[in-house]
């Protein structure tokens, strides 16, 4: 009997530490939608308005380099110029989306509107299915992971796997199912308010790179053309990038455009749009053209300098031994460390890093190993125990620094670290400004 209390004891304190662990998380996943959102443009700033999710605001690149910025810029080669102005905000499902859409119309008058969104529809229930729990960010991250695992572990597999490995298996017709219900009703809401004012709608198809998105493609493709909508995909120009060898560079393994994607996306919209009176292909590169000679625009400002040096457990060496790593640079600067493993490279914003993709993903998902420098310019990063665990002996380590107050641009790797001994990686495995081709690797 005299058990008892203690049971009840340990059982309210563990209870206690799952709430308390659940509300940390769910305040992290709030204040991190906050810097996952663009600053938008006046209403009337625009002739074309672009909607959707982390796939039109721009996750992983700036917004010079998304695709309504991709669209102004080379629609200003033609003799007629297109404005933009990107709408897009990261996580939203396809009918928040269209809400987004529908509040526009009833304050403004674009003369076209560009919508790419369905992607998030499992992460996020519908409002008639919705209860207060659904509210929460760390239900709707649930239910992305839970997703995610309803996939066979080849679909998975898939997902990383270049696209020059062929194109990745079917997903579960679950994971389809789920994706994708209620597509066509949204956007019909949304061709009901456009057409009786003559604005044409654009629907942009996604990057085939995970094995969700061809079948996801597959519903948005049918809900436009029963509604009288513009289908763009966007194969045209994940084989030009393919076909260049610039495929890793125009986008990410997670399926995202990177600015080069972005880019050859463009080269379709501004067609489409043309169809409608709005631009022309006039003078405008095709995707195939533009793929091999495109390069970045020059970074902004001068990189920012910083060291960095590997602290290692008393008892253990090797990778596995790592407890943290020391960053020193600009006080008050903001950074996270990449971890990978040496490879052909890819590109990411100015720089070019000699990580395997696949590799430095996976470790900044599974750990986002963020950090912000003290007024001394310093700061030590632990490495949490499941990561030391899984880390190879070979594995690299780099950190991306922003400057104090920067939300958007990430413009300076440090040096690369072996993580097994602190020393410094040989040159060519230094992250390097990225001007145009890949440096050789």
């Amino acid at each position: 009997m005299a058990a008892s209390p203690r049971i009840a004891r340990r059982a309210a304190a563990a209870a206690l530490g799952v709430f308390t662990v659940v509300l940390g998380l769910e305040a992290a996943l709030r204040v991190g939608a906050l810097f996952a959102r663009p600053t938008r443009a006046p209403a009337a700033d625009a002739e074309v308005a672009f909607f959707g999710d982390s796939h039109i605001f721009g996750l992983w690149v700036d917004q010079h380099e998304a695709l309504p910025a991709q669209v102004e810029k080379l629609s200003a080669r033609t003799p007629r110029p297109i404005r933009t102005r990107n709408a897009g905000t990261a996580g939203l499902p396809s009918w928040l989306v269209v809400d987004d859409a529908l509040a526009d119309l009833a304050r403004s008058a674009p003369r076209a509107l560009v919508v790419r969104a369905g992607v998030n529809n499992p992460a996020t229930a519908r409002p008639e299915e919705r209860s207060w729990l659904d509210e929460l960010r760390v239900v709707k991250l649930g239910r992305i992971v839970a997703a995610r695992l309803r996939g066979t572990a080849d679909q998975t597999a898939a997902r990383l796997r270049p696209l020059e490995h062929g194109p990745p298996p079917p997903p579960s017709s679950e994971l389809v199912r789920a994706a994708t219900p209620g597509l066509r009703a949204d956007l019909a809401r949304l061709a009901a308010a456009a057409k009786p004012r003559s604005i044409p709608v654009v629907v942009v198809g996604y990057s085939r790179r995970q094995g969700l998105l061809p079948q996801l493609n597959q519903a948005l493709r049918d809900a436009a053309a029963e509604l009288g909508l513009r289908f763009v995909g966007t194969t045209a120009a994940e084989d030009a990038a393919s076909a260049a060898g610039r495929l890793s560079e125009a986008y990410f393994s997670d399926g995202h455009p990177a600015a080069l994607g972005y880019a050859l996306e463009a080269t379709l919209v501004i067609p489409a749009l043309a169809e409608f009176g709005i631009g022309t292909p006039e003078g405008l590169p095709s995707a195939a053209e533009l793929a091999p000679i495109w390069k970045p625009e020059p970074a902004a400002r001068e990189p920012i300098a910083g060291t960095m040096e590997v602290v290692y457990d008393s008892e253990l060496r090797g990778a596995r031994g790592v407890r943290s790593v020391r960053v020193r640079s600009v006080p008050g600067a903001r950074g996270r460390l990449v971890i990978g493993l040496a490879g052909k490279g890819f590109a990411y914003r100015d720089w070019w890093l000699p990580l395997d993709v696949e590799t430095a993903l996976a470790a900044g998902s599974v750990a986002p190993l963020e950090f912000v420098l003290s007024q001394d310019g310093c700061a030590e990063v632990d490495l949490p125990s499941a990561l030391r665990e899984r880390l190879p002996e070979d594995a690299l380590v780099t950190a991306l620094l922003l400057e104090p107050g920067d939300r958007e641009v990430s413009h300076c790797f440090l040096p690369m670290l072996h993580l097994a001994d602190g020393s410094r990686a040989a040159d060519e495995y230094q992250p390097t400004p990225h001007r145009g081709a890949p440096p050789g690797r």
